[in-house]
């Protein structure tokens, strides 16, 4: 239909150039658009302009067993993904060549070390089920784009520059729903994108705000703690 994709492209500097944008690229070149959609998750920086001041990226990881061992099999009876209501809790689920996905952490201190990351996920799981230890074979990281009010980012941030972004670990359900919605505004066809307009785009407070959401997640891991132990 015309459109023209650019693969391993990375994004330096987006700049005003007229009624649209130019975008340095890999080894300095530059592409015009008319419009441009930042539909990055936590793994964007400065080069994203007015959406840079918005996103704070926090990391969480995966583990993934091998394939796991029949007393285990038994306690978790499901294929269901299994998350719990501690609120600074992880979620699991048995995948169907019987390994266990184990997700766990919000940080933004975090480590990309495979070992060290399943060696994490190994402590994590054993909160949960003690008496096992099954091998962890995979562990990787993964970083997720927050606003600090938890709220998506979708819309104009100026003229002719969107957000499609601070969709929190949730994406696989509300990224794909709002970028039809934007799409539909882009094209014309809709005003729906106006529902968005009542999420504010807070400040993400700068380098403080690494530091604030890292005191927020410990505070609620102690809340967690207190709760258990009450109960």
């Amino acid at each position: 239909m015309g459109g023209r994709i650019f693969q391993n492209t990375t994004l330096g500097a987006i700049a005003r150039d007229g009624t649209g944008f130019q975008l340095t690229v890999t080894d300095g070149k530059t592409i015009h658009a008319n419009r441009v959609v930042l539909a990055t998750g936590g793994y964007g920086g400065s080069e994203t302009g007015p959406l840079a001041r918005h996103i704070l990226s926090i990391q969480t990881y995966i583990g993934v067993t091998a394939p796991i061992a029949a007393d285990i099999r038994r306690a978790i009876k499901t294929d269901f993904a299994v998350g719990d209501t501690r609120r600074a809790g992880n979620y699991y689920r048995m995948l169907p060549d019987d390994r266990l996905l184990w997700g766990h952490g919000i940080t933004t201190f975090g480590t990309h070390d495979a070992a060290r990351i399943k060696t994490n996920t190994m402590r994590d799981f054993q909160r949960i089920y003690p008496s096992a230890a099954p091998d962890f074979e995979y562990g990787w990281a993964g970083n997720m784009a927050y606003a600090v009010h938890q709220m998506p980012l979708v819309g104009q941030l100026q003229p002719g520059l969107f957000a499609l972004s601070g969709f929190g670990g949730h994406g696989m359900n509300t990224a794909p729903i709002s970028a039809i919605v934007l799409a539909e505004a882009l094209c014309g066809q809709s005003d729906r994108i106006k529902l968005f307009d009542a999420i504010p785009k807070p400040w993400n407070m700068g380098k403080a705000g690494p530091f604030a959401v890292e005191a927020q997640y410990c505070l609620l891991k102690m809340r967690d703690y207190l709760t258990e132990r009450r109960g």
